[in-house]
């Protein structure tokens, strides 16, 4: 923030827990609400997304509902959806630009969730999709842009094919 750059997006997959170069605490349930908030003081009213995931068991639905107030005050339109993927609403706007899917590791649920975002209008073919998987699961029908590997984890960048 100090250098007053804007970004066309951000990804945000935080730790749950951290400690800082000189052993300060960092805890999700503490801090998210302020990162969000400075993560929204990068974007501004032509900014396409702020993409978080949250994975913490104490994160409680007034915490999700403090997040929430904080990206609704963007400029830019905001879909926040919180639950099963099987009871998304049909998308009645415009479809993503970039979609994270993270979802749990071998269990075959990204075909299930491609199938269910391109159903209900989430995602198009030149939605640009990132996937996070085990390294050695496979994603088949995709036109596949680019894979990295991090440890036991893959990220696939990719479109509907």
């Amino acid at each position: 923030m100090r250098r007053e750059k804007r970004y066309d997006g951000i990804i945000l997959d935080p730790p749950k827990f951290g400690r800082g170069p000189e052993g300060e605490v960092w805890r999700l349930e503490e801090h998210l609400s302020g990162l969000v908030t400075d993560c929204a003081r990068l974007l501004d009213q032509d900014s396409r997304f702020l993409f978080l995931t949250v994975y913490a068991v104490r994160m409680s639905s007034l915490a999700i509902a403090a997040i929430k107030k904080n990206v609704e005050k963007l400029a830019a339109k905001t879909t926040i959806i919180a639950g099963d993927i099987a009871k998304i609403p049909e998308n009645k706007n415009i479809p993503a630009f970039i979609a994270f899917l993270d979802p749990p590791y071998e269990k075959g649920l990204v075909p299930v969730a491609l199938e269910i975002l391109t159903a209900k209008k989430w995602i198009t073919n030149d939605t640009l999709l990132v996937i996070e998987t085990r390294k050695n699961e496979e994603i088949t029908n995709l036109n596949v842009l680019d894979t990295r590997l991090y440890g036991l984890s893959k990220m696939t960048f990719a479109k509907l094919g």
